[in-house]
């Protein structure tokens, strides 16, 4: 019929079934279902205050739906609409679920920023797909799950401690997604232009990839704000892709744990990791697209894990290749910068593959580069440029040259054998040897330039 704009101020069901025939159900206020089942039979229905569920089953069907704010008691049951459920409420609790909700294939879309507590006796996901398109919301209490994809445009979401669980892909466009300090698992991560993902200090987990094959992209200028956290990409398949932006990507910790993880940087070559990489599975490939790493921590390569370097320089904090694991460096310099908690600079238990590429040592202290004895492979070209001394645990074959711009480097054991294929040359400050070697030296050649030191071995040096 014909009247103000809403059929009703405000309207309460007490009991029995209503079914709404024909036409929408739109409520100026509050809407009260006491008890008794309202089914709207593919009608629409506004709420501009809250809808409350107390007792009994309000179902959505396939009309739209739009509410101020939706409360669910203990007992009582929301089935959503295979349409749109908007809610609309800019502050307060404006999804309180402490019944049940279950679930219709529609999206619901919170357009203006509220606390949302999703417990209850809910199934699996509390959404299936979800939208924030305005204000800044916040889990108040409970995991937030969803079945589908969840966008974060228009409007802000903040985790506030809660655990967030996407299937599907996480979208943020011009606004932020604050992860908090609860670990997260998303489908696929893709930061538009504007976009930023604060991410958690816990764990954020990839664990799928859109058709393109990539599991986080970042367009334009999308951030990652890294906090303290870590990545793990556990992605099934080959070539799963990151892809960043314009800026660069940056992780805290990243954890590669999947078939074959690609760095496709689309034409800017940064990837930050400001603490530990770890290769734990699966291959961590920097060829596809020539990638500056930088990672001021460890990096790691387990057991059947495989990195590769290719052709950009590189910079970590120390490198270990454990038994089983290799290591394809860079074809130009990987810089090492510090060492693990053992003092180690290199330590190779695995393959290294030199890839005719360079190796420049730079730590501050006293610090080793070891190669184990189920460790295989030879640097190529080694430069010291450090300010204490660098020694090896056994001998060292160098497959082309060393260089020492500055520091003492020196065999741990004085009988041990070293080798430098190529040219040895020990520049001002530098030093080879510390007067107590009697193994055997061969080198290519060997030039001492002004304020060098070669403490020559009691053994032979062959040149």
């Amino acid at each position: 019929g014909t009247g103000t704009g809403q059929d009703f101020s405000n309207i309460s069901f007490t009991g029995g079934s209503v079914y709404l025939y024909s036409n929408a159900l739109d409520v100026d206020n509050d809407m009260l279902l006491n008890t008794g089942t309202l089914e709207t039979e593919g009608q629409a229905v506004t709420v501009g205050g809250r809808a409350d569920i107390v007792s009994g089953t309000f179902t959505g069907t396939s009309g739209a739906t739009t509410l101020g704010s939706l409360a669910v008691s203990s007992g009582a049951t929301y089935q959503t609409t295979s349409a749109v459920t908007t809610i609309t409420a800019s502050s307060g609790t404006c999804w309180d679920n402490n019944g049940t909700i279950s679930l219709d294939s529609g999206p619901v879309i919170f357009s203006g920023g509220c606390n949302i507590n999703t417990g209850g006796t809910a199934e699996a996901n509390d959404f299936n797909d979800l939208n924030f398109t305005g204000g800044t919301s916040t889990l108040v209490s409970n995991n937030l799950n969803v079945l589908g994809g969840m966008d974060v445009y228009g409007g802000s979401l903040d985790a506030n401690g809660q655990a967030i669980n996407v299937l599907g892909t996480v979208f943020i466009d011009d606004n932020t997604l604050t992860g908090g300090t609860a670990d997260h698992s998303f489908g696929v991560l893709y930061i538009l232009s504007g976009g930023i993902y604060s991410a958690t200090t816990g764990v954020t987990e990839i664990n799928s990839s859109n058709v393109y094959n990539q599991v986080i992209l970042l367009s334009s200028t999308g951030l990652i704000t890294p906090n303290t956290g870590t990545f793990k990409i556990v992605s099934p398949g080959i070539e799963r892709e990151i892809a960043p932006s314009t800026t660069g990507i940056n992780f805290y910790n990243l954890d590669v744990n999947t078939t074959d993880l690609v760095v496709d940087t689309s034409g800017t070559p940064y990837l930050n990791i400001a603490n530990d990489l770890n290769v734990t599975s699966g291959i961590f490939n920097t060829s596809y697209d020539d990638v500056y790493l930088n990672v001021t921590g460890d990096t790691i390569i387990a057991n059947g894990a495989t990195f590769i370097g290719y052709t950009y320089d590189q910079w970590f904090g120390s490198l270990t290749i454990e038994s089983g694991g290799t290591y394809e460096a860079s074809s130009a310099t990987t810089t090492i910068t510090s060492e693990t908690a053992g003092g180690r600079a290199i330590n190779n238990s695995g393959i290294l593959t030199a890839n005719s590429g360079t190796f420049n040592i730079t730590t501050s202290g006293n610090t080793v580069i070891e190669n184990e004895t189920t460790g295989s492979g030879n640097l190529y070209n080694l430069v010291v440029d450090k300010t204490n001394e660098l020694y090896t645990p056994s001998g060292m074959i160098i497959d082309n040259n060393l260089t020492v711009d500055a520091g003492v480097v020196y065999p741990q054991s004085n009988s041990w054998v070293w080798t430098g294929t190529g040219d040895v040359i020990i520049n001002n400050g530098g030093t080879i040897g510390n007067g107590g070697l009697s193994g055997a030296a061969s080198f290519g050649s060997l030039t001492i330039n002004t304020g060098g030191t070669y403490s020559a071995t009691s053994g032979t040096t062959t040149l």
